[in-house]
């Protein structure tokens, strides 16, 4: 439960106070706690195992999303019901999965109670979200404020009753002032769906998780699971200064690749493919000769057998203001090349290699000198030849495009300067540019990024 007070002097007094009464773990979470005094706290609170009850002063509305919980007490109420649906708003939130308990208590005749049931009958502020608050709020804040302090006043009926007529005609503002046009189009069941489908089939598969724990053992990061799917890092041994780690986070680094477990714990890392964690350390991992040759053996090879897999990258370098990479972004090439020199990427496609093909802790073939001396020179020289066709036949496709894409748009120039006048001068930088991506393109080269030796599995002795 979140319960929820004005000021952090009443937080720190309900504490004690409720100790004498109840037994049950509880927590504070005040201004007067420093920030990470406030997320340990946030975070116990969080955890299963930790604290049942959640005590916080009106900060606790600011930032801070709970949306694991699903009852919240006001031990008070603000006068403004945009403060109201803020403090609501903490649970009621994407990732909330249950219907919220709102309890408030007050005493019979009291200020509190007009406010109760100016929020309850007038607003309905505790059943739905409540549109136009600041302009109700504009409109009866004042007589509201007076209310309160004199809440025996005669007429509380009557003022209800106006909150309520107010509220309607509000909402009805709102709704006919709306571009139908926009809501019509602002979300489209079928594709909508199609999307959180596939969010979902992506939120499911762990193929991201597998290469994390891969690169995080690469690096030296020990992951140590402490829930479903999700680590602490241990950073003690990490081999690489430069890895792409949160900056206020390299004490204690919690990830997650589940995303209801992140979205309950604000201080966990939740991981996707475009998580600047991810995206660093892959590039990172890219950028470096450090994993990119292995020695593997395959029991399916003939005795003597080779096959050298290579994966060559084939870019643009040249003239990289003319944005080369919107007809030939960097383009692997991977070619599978046999001890006949033999071109067999066919035969041997990578998923149905890299399921069959074993670990070679012993590197016996990289070890003869006459295969490093002789055939490794040939392997790698006939997959260059053939990794350069296959290039130049992208580049022929990449600078067709090209050619058609920067003609389209200058013809398309000579078209409007019949109504425009002239504009010799822009139709000129555009044949320029197409010269200069054309040249950029003609002049990609190939980059070997990685390889991959297998060999037959060795008789045994």
């Amino acid at each position: 439960m979140l319960l929820i007070c004005h000021s952090p002097e009443e937080a720190i007094a309900i504490a004690p106070a409720l100790q004498k009464l109840i037994n049950i773990k509880m927590t504070l979470f005040h201004e007067h706690l420093s920030l990470l005094q406030r997320d340990r706290n946030a975070s116990w609170f969080a955890d299963a195992d930790g604290a049942r009850l959640l005590i916080c002063s009106e900060i606790g509305s600011e930032g801070r999303n709970f949306q694991f919980c699903h009852h919240l007490f006001l031990f008070d109420l603000p006068p403004d019901p945009e403060l109201l649906e803020q403090r609501i708003g903490r649970l009621d939130r994407i990732g909330q999965s249950e219907t919220i308990e709102i309890l408030v208590p007050c005493f019979t005749g009291s200020g509190q109670e007009v406010l109760v049931r100016w929020y309850h009958e007038g607003l309905n502020a505790f059943a739905a979200n409540l549109p136009g608050a600041h302009q109700i709020h504009a409109a009866l804040g004042a007589e509201l404020r007076e209310r309160i302090a004199k809440p025996h006043l005669a007429g509380l009926d009557d003022f209800i009753s106006r909150t309520r007529t107010l509220r309607e005609e509000t909402a009805a503002m709102l709704q006919k002032g709306q571009d139908r046009l926009l809501a019509l189009n602002s979300c489209r069941p079928d594709k909508a769906r199609a999307l959180q489908e596939a969010i979902a089939e992506m939120d499911n598969a762990n193929e991201l998780e597998k290469l994390m724990l891969k690169i995080f053992d690469l690096y030296g990061i020990i992951p140590e699971e402490i829930g479903k799917r999700t680590w602490q890092l241990n950073l003690s041994l990490l081999s690489q200064p430069g890895f792409p780690l949160p900056a206020l986070k390299r004490e204690q680094l919690v990830v997650s690749f589940d995303r209801r477990t992140a979205l309950n714990h604000e201080e966990i890392e939740f991981l996707t493919w475009d998580h600047p964690m991810v995206t660093g350390a892959i590039d990172l991992m890219l950028g470096r000769e450090k994993g990119n040759c292995a020695v593997c053996t395959l029991k399916s090879l003939e005795a003597k057998a080779v096959l050298l897999e290579t994966v060559f990258i084939l870019e643009c370098v040249k003239h990289q203001r003319t944005q080369p990479d919107r007809f030939l972004p960097p383009t692997p090439i991977r070619i599978v090349t046999n001890e006949l020199l033999e071109e067999c990427s066919a035969v041997w496609p990578m998923q149905k290699l890299s399921a069959a093909a074993r670990n070679d802790p012993y590197a016996r073939l990289a070890r003869e000198e006459s295969f490093r001396l002789e055939l490794l020179p040939s392997l790698l020289a006939a997959a260059q030849q053939q990794a350069e066709q296959q290039g130049l036949e992208l580049i022929h496709t990449a600078s067709e495009r090209a050619a058609a894409a920067m003609d389209q748009e200058i013809e398309r120039l000579h078209v409007l300067s019949r109504e425009t006048g002239p504009a010799e001068e822009a139709i000129a930088a555009l044949r320029s540019e197409k010269e200069l991506l054309l040249d950029s393109l003609g002049s990609a080269r190939l980059r070997l990024d990685s390889l991959r030796l297998i060999g037959s599995v060795p008789a045994a002795s």
